[in-house]
């Protein structure tokens, strides 16, 4: 990320296009998975998070950017009863979201645009009480205009929930160096995540999640990124070891091991 004066340019650089996410979850079968997973440890400090900071009802609107395959929304209207949109710049993606909600019954609001689209931040200005970022603020340059947007797109008092990958630590020696030119690695350092967000929001929440990646629902998923793909074979069947004994433990959050970093807010 360009700074100056540890301020950020608002400089729009897009390290991966949908077209690229659509690709790589056509490599296998497991991807794309429609359920957020309650059985990784991971995903259930999140939901325990969340439960924490935020309302239920149906007279809320949650917007996640970027909302393939729509198990998210699928999440918070389940445990949450809100009303749910979804914004995606490739049509394929809205197409396949669209598709995995009507399979469940659920009614939903996928919305095809660019999230950038003026006409599209103009439409929902102070429109959601919710807004969720799972995996794709990182993938850009400009973070501060991004969480600005939130900020407009937010009724007064609403809440942010932003969630990012960890590939500060032994993640970044494990994942393909083509897959870590798509993320923004300076947004990972948690002062500057925090420093940014904080300008347009009050935290309630900032910090690592989970102690190891052992999502089990995106195994298929790890001989893609791991640089080796012997060693990716061999972190498959750790993974799942791990993933059966965080059940049982209280793994402590760190930088180096932490597969997240997740930040809740509320609307300053």
């Amino acid at each position: 990320m360009k700074r100056i004066d540890n301020k950020c340019f608002t400089k729009q650089i897009r390290f991966a296009d949908g077209g690229f996410w659509i690709n790589e979850y056509a490599k296998n079968k497991k991807s794309g998975n429609v359920f957020w997973d309650d059985s990784v440890y991971a995903n259930r400090k999140i939901h325990s998070l969340l439960n924490k900071h935020l309302l239920k009802g149906s007279k809320y609107k949650i917007l996640e950017v970027g909302c393939y395959p729509g198990s998210k929304l699928m999440f918070f209207k389940k445990h949450f009863n809100y009303s749910i949109y979804g914004v995606e710049l490739i049509k394929k993606s809205v197409e396949k979201t669209k598709a995995n909600l009507k399979k469940f019954g659920i009614k939903g609001n996928i919305i095809h645009s660019d999230f950038f689209d003026k006409s599209f931040l103009k439409k929902h200005k102070s429109y959601f009480n919710v807004i969720l970022d799972y995996g794709f603020s990182e993938h850009f340059e400009n973070f501060d205009e991004i969480v600005s947007n939130y900020s407009k797109l937010l009724k007064k008092t609403g809440h942010v929930i932003i969630i990012i990958p960890n590939l500060g630590g032994v993640y970044k020696k494990l994942i393909s160096k083509n897959l870590l030119k798509k993320h923004n690695l300076d947004i990972m350092n948690i002062s500057l995540f925090e420093k940014i967000i904080n300008t347009k929001f009050n935290k309630l929440f900032c910090g690592y999640v989970g102690s190891l990646y052992t999502d089990s629902s995106q195994e298929s998923n790890i001989p893609l990124l791991i640089n080796n793909k012997f060693i990716g074979k061999f972190l498959l069947k750790l993974f799942k070891l791990l993933n059966k004994t965080m059940i049982y433990l209280k793994p402590k959050e760190s930088r180096m091991f932490s597969p997240y970093l997740m930040y809740v807010g509320r609307k300053k």
